[in-house]
């Protein structure tokens, strides 16, 4: 029975988690709606203007 000897160690951690995670205070939602764009370029220049991550979906329009 390995897990009788991890058991009381695998408790210690997750007290120490939630314990840990209790004082954080949650990030809150932005009210910003999503800005899609067609234009690579001009996309990656918005991305860069605003320091925020360009994020590119490829997909097949028929």
């Amino acid at each position: 029975m390995p897990l009788r000897r991890f058991a009381p160690a695998l408790l210690l951690l997750l007290a120490s988690l939630a314990a840990l995670f209790a004082g954080l205070e949650p990030v809150p939602a932005s009210a910003e709606a999503p800005v899609w764009q067609d234009d690579y370029k001009a996309a990656l220049v918005t991305a860069r203007d605003s320091d925020k991550p360009l994020f590119i979906v490829f997909r097949c329009v028929p």
